[in-house]
C-alpha cells in the first residue's frame, strides 16, 4: 500500500539520520580523547584535578558533552586560557605546541558547532522581560504619549555594566504589581483631563528683563537693551534667561522668535533652543541653530512643554564679556540680538492620537455631567472659560453607553498594533 511504503521510507530516513548523528558523536568523543584528554591529563590536573580545583574548576572529570550549558561554559573558559597562553601558568612546564594546537582546534570547532546548534534550537537571545527603560519606551511607542513610568518600577540589576542581560532581569511579585501600576498610569496619560485651553504669550527683549526679577543683575554685564531688543554677549545664567512665559498646561506649542547675529566680521552665531521648569533646575537643550547676521528674521519651531515650563533661547558661547573691562556699549564682538519671542498653543489635535488608539470614538464628558446623568439629575453648566485648575477637580472621562461591548471592541482593535517579538513597537503602533 502506498501509505505503508511512505511510512517505511520515513522510518528508514529517520533511522539513517539517527545513525549518522550517533556516528558523529562517537567520532567527536574519539577526537576529544585523542586531542584534548592528553593535554588535560598531563598538564592541568595538578591545579584542576581531584585534590585541587582552582577557580572552582575540575577538568579531569569534565565531560565532552557541549550540549550541556554548564559544561560548555567551562570549556569556553579553557579555550580562552589556552589561546591566551595563560594555561598552564607560565611558571609551569609548557606542553608541546602541537598538543596545544590540537586541543584548541578541537575545542574551537566543537564549541562553534554546539553554539550554532543551540541558536538554531533556542534562538540567539534568551527570552527575557523588558528592562524599565525598554518598558517605558514601549509604552510610549504603543500609546503615543511621553508618559514617565520608570519611577514606579524597581531598579534593574546589571551584569558587566548592561541592564538588558536576561540572567539578572528577575521577575518577582513586586515587579508584576509595579508593572500594572505603570500600565495604569500610561493609559490614564492618554485621557485628556480638559478640552484645549488656548494660550498665547509674546515678550519683547525688554519685557523679558522686566519679568525676570533677577534679570537686571546681568544687564550691562553680559547683555544690554537696544531699544526693545535684548542683545546677548555671553551665555545667560539660570537666574536671568531669555524666555517665554510659562505655559498653563502640557502640550505641543508653536514658538516664533525674531533674532539675528550682531558683531563685526560674522556670518552667524550659535544659539540653543531650551526648556526650563520653574525651580532651580538648569535649562535642557533640545536643539541648536546658527542665527545669521543681518536684519532680524523670524524663526519658528514646535516644542513639547509641560505645565509651568518656558521656552528659552540662549547664546552658546564660553566667552565671558566681563573680561572686556570696558563699557558694554563699546564692545563690537559677536552677540545675539533677540527682538521678541511668542508662544502659542497647544496645537495638538483633540482628542489626541493616543486617546484614539485606546478609546477610539468613545466621547468625553466632565465627570460631574456623567454623575448627574446617572442620577437623572439636572446637568451642570460647564463654562467655556474654565481654567486648567478648575478642570482638575472635575476632569473629562470617557463616556461609553455600552462599556462591556466597547471594551471588547477596543481591545480587539488595539491588539494588532502590538508587534511580534523582536519588532520595535513604534513600527506598528500607529498603522
Amino acid at each position: 500500500m502506498p501509505i505503508v511504503r511512505k511510512f517505511n521510507a520515513a522510518l528508514s530516513a529517520l533511522a539513517m539520520t539517527l545513525a549518522a548523528q550517533t556516528a558523529r558523536a562517537e567520532d567527536s568523543a574519539a577526537l576529544f580523547n585523542a586531542n584534548v584528554k592528553p593535554l588535560i591529563s598531563g598538564h592541568c590536573t595538578d591545579c584542576h584535578g581531584e585534590d585541587v580545583q582552582k577557580a572552582g574548576l575540575r577538568l579531569d572529570t569534565l565531560p565532552a558533552d557541549l550540549h550541556d550549558d554548564a559544561v560548555m561554559a567551562n570549556w569556553v573558559k579553557v579555550l580562552d586560557k589556552l589561546a591566551a597562553g595563560e594555561m598552564p601558568p607560565k611558571k609551569r612546564q609548557r606542553p608541546p605546541q602541537n598538543e596545544i594546537n590540537a586541543a584548541t582546534q578541537w575545542l574551537s570547532r566543537e564549541l562553534r558547532a554546539a553554539s550554532l546548534d543551540r541558536q538554531q534550537k533556542r534562538g540567539r537571545v534568551v527570552l527575557r522581560r523588558l528592562n524599565i527603560t525598554e518598558y517605558e519606551n514601549t509604552l510610549r511607542d504603543l500609546l503615543g504619549t511621553q508618559v514617565q513610568v520608570k519611577d514606579l518600577l524597581p531598579e534593574d540589576n546589571s551584569a558587566a555594566g548592561f541592564d538588558n542581560v536576561s540572567a539578572v532581569l528577575d521577575l518577582s511579585a513586586t515587579h508584576l504589581l509595579r508593572f500594572q501600576d505603570a500600565a495604569e498610569r500610561a493609559v490614564l496619560s492618554a485621557v485628556p483631563t480638559h478640552p484645549p485651553v488656548q494660550f498665547s504669550n509674546a515678550r519683547s527683549g525688554r519685557e523679558m528683563t522686566e519679568n525676570g526679577p533677577n534679570f537686571r543683575q546681568t544687564l550691562s554685564r553680559s547683555c544690554k537693551l537696544q531699544g526693545d531688543a535684548l542683545v546677548i554677549y555671553s551665555k545667560l545664567p539660570r537666574y536671568g534667561l531669555c524666555s517665554s512665559g510659562p505655559v498653563p498646561i502640557d502640550g505641543r506649542y508653536h514658538v516664533q522668535l525674531s533674532a539675528c547675529a550682531v558683531g563685526e566680521g560674522l556670518r552667524s552665531v550659535p544659539a540653543a533652543f531650551m526648556t526650563v521648569q520653574n525651580g532651580p533646575e538648569q535649562p535642557v537643550t533640545f536643539d541648536c541653530r546658527d542665527i545669521p547676521v543681518g536684519k532680524p528674521s523670524v524663526i519658528e519651531v514646535d516644542v513639547d512643554l509641560k505645565r509651568g515650563q518656558q521656552f528659552v533661547l540662549n547664546y552658546l558661547s564660553n566667552w565671558d564679556i566681563r573680561i572686556f573691562k570696558k563699557p558694554i556699549d563699546e564692545y563690537t564682538g559677536p552677540g545675539l540680538m533677540v527682538e521678541w519671542i511668542k508662544v502659542q498653543g497647544p496645537i495638538d489635535p483633540f482628542p489626541s492620537p493616543s486617546y484614539r488608539v485606546l478609546f477610539g470614538d468613545v466621547p468625553l464628558k466632565a465627570r460631574s455631567v456623567l454623575a448627574a446623568e446617572a442620577r437623572g439629575a439636572r446637568l451642570p453648566v460647564i463654562s467655556d472659560k474654565r481654567t486648567a485648575d478648575q478642570w482638575a477637580s472635575d476632569p473629562l472621562v470617557p463616556d461609553s453607553a455600552n462599556p462591556r461591548q466597547d471594551a471588547d471592541r477596543l481591545i480587539r482593535a488595539f491588539l494588532p498594533r502590538v508587534p511580534p517579538a523582536g519588532q520595535p513597537a513604534g513600527a506598528a503602533a500607529f498603522r
